[in-house]
């Protein structure tokens, strides 16, 4: 009885491996893309006072009202 339990759950084990292991590789991807965006919007946030052209300073204030999804306190 424990060597049928212990092969049924060794059996769903072994099955759900590719899935773990594809998402860990699109949790790494994920993890990655935001790190860029992040980078990004510290480079617009330093870009932003050097602006002396109005309308481009507001579309980036949208930008940032819009990329505050993305902070990581959020998450």
């Amino acid at each position: 009885m424990a060597t049928d339990i212990s092969s049924k759950i060794k059996s769903i084990i072994e099955k759900h491996q590719p899935l773990a292991k594809r998402v860990e590789k699109v949790e790494a991807h994920l993890t990655s893309l935001q790190k860029y965006i992040q980078r990004l919007i510290k480079e617009r946030n330093n870009f932003i006072p050097q602006l002396n052209d109005s309308q481009a300073s507001e579309t980036l204030q949208g930008v940032i009202i819009q990329s505050s999804v993305l902070s990581p306190q959020n998450n």
